[in-house]
């Protein structure tokens, strides 16, 4: 069973101080958990790994 505060969807990101480009670049290649409210909801874990990924990167 999973809780809303294990779910991120673009909004949440967005509070957080990211821009739309980052944020594209963060969930493209993650799998939609669900959608909310015509929101695509992400694992916070995913997103989690998908920014350390992007770190190493640079």
């Amino acid at each position: 069973m999973t809780s809303d505060v294990e779910k991120l969807t673009k909004l949440h990101l967005q509070a957080f101080g990211l821009t739309d480009y980052i944020i594209k670049e963060l969930v493209k290649s993650l799998d939609v958990q669900c959608k909310n409210a015509g929101f695509n909801e992400y694992a916070a874990a995913d997103i989690r790994a998908s920014v350390e990924k992007k770190v190493e990167k640079s």
